[in-house]
């Protein structure tokens, strides 16, 4: 008898993992960087949400990152390319805040600052 409880279980299990879904999707970060032809395309910037690391991306690179719905604080930074004894954050981009529901994907594009043709050092992000 027994044998056949657990049968029944596993059933209900089951069905309620493949039947349909009342759970709201989570809200997506989609943040990329944008391929350059200059020489900071291969420095890897970090990205921090909400002052965590949630990893890094160098020029021509994208990550998709879940986060919970509320406000988030994004911020990127990495070294100075012309000077090796720099810190990890010499350059940084200032901080913004997005806001995310459920079911919601905001893009963001990191950009190197510039001043004509010269990179002036730091990050810029775009909310697309």
């Amino acid at each position: 008898m027994p044998r056949y409880s657990v049968c029944i279980v596993a059933l209900v299990v089951i069905t309620g993992c493949l039947g349909p879904s009342s759970k709201v999707g989570r809200p997506l970060l989609s943040i990329e960087r944008p391929e350059e032809n200059g020489s900071v395309n291969i420095l890897a910037v970090e990205i921090a949400i909400d002052g965590k690391s949630s990893g890094s991306l160098v020029g021509g690179q994208a990550r998709v990152i879940n986060v919970g719905p509320g406000d988030h604080s994004i911020l990127v930074y990495s070294a100075d390319p012309y000077d090796p004894s720099s810190k990890n954050d010499a350059w940084r981009s200032m901080e913004i805040k997005v806001r995310l529901v459920n079911d919601s994907i905001v893009h963001i594009a990191i950009i190197p600052k510039t001043r004509g043709s010269s990179y002036v050092g730091g990050w810029e992000l775009t909310v697309k």
